[in-house]
């Protein structure tokens, strides 16, 4: 009993300090991308010893895999839009509040999502790759699904395949509008404002019949 009251504030403090490394390497990514997000930054940024994160990681690049781990992990949807619509919240307002939230997410993260999919994508671990798309692909289809649960698309045969259009849409056009740019530093062109009132009836666009 006593050799487990011993070891449990040991593991307390090694999730503590693991959770102070992994937030230093993000908060380095938000910042600076890549490049910023290196050993000797992360431990100056965590406030402990290089030593410390090699006893924990290999090399940055085992580092860099456990960000891209908690942060599909930690992916909340109901920040997005909620997760159960009620009978009153129409597909305007889903949509509106999902567009909302996907650009504020975006303009607040750009470097962070640049950095993790320029990371992923240049990986040479295959399995690796695989894992990250299929995590933004779950998170994704928590989206679809919420949408298509809407009272007007639930009940057609083809709400599902409606909902997963728009969305895919939806993203590919934020990420031309927003990350991109971001990754070559380079000003937006939109006005958030008018983004949001743009990219919501093209969403709509694809949800609804055209009368």
């Amino acid at each position: 009993m006593a050799l487990e009251n011993n070891t449990r504030p040991k593991q307390a403090r090694s999730r503590e300090t693991e959770g102070r490394i992994i937030g230093a390497a993000i908060a380095l990514l938000r910042e600076g991308g890549l490049e910023a997000c290196n050993i000797p930054a992360v431990a100056e940024t965590a406030g402990c010893a290089v030593g410390t994160i090699y006893r924990r990681f290999e090399d940055k690049d085992a580092l860099l895999r456990r960000v891209c781990e908690v942060l599909v992990t930690d992916l909340q949807v109901s920040k997005i839009v909620p997760l159960h619509p009620t009978r009153e919240d129409g597909v305007e307002f889903v949509v509106r509040t999902m567009v909302h939230n996907f650009i504020r997410g975006l303009r607040a993260e750009p470097r962070l999502y640049v950095a993790l999919y320029r990371f992923a994508r240049d990986h040479r671990d295959a399995a690796f790759r695989k894992a990250f798309v299929a995590g933004a692909d779950a998170g994704r289809e928590k989206l679809i699904a919420t949408l298509a649960a809407c009272p007007e698309l639930a009940n057609r045969p083809d709400g599902f395949d409606r909902a997963r259009l728009a969305v895919l849409s939806c993203t590919a056009t934020l990420q031309a509008i927003i990350l991109i740019p971001a990754a070559m530093d380079e000003p937006s062109v939109f006005d958030d404002r008018v983004l949001t009132a743009m990219l919501s009836e093209m969403f709509i666009g694809f949800l609804r019949d055209r009368e």
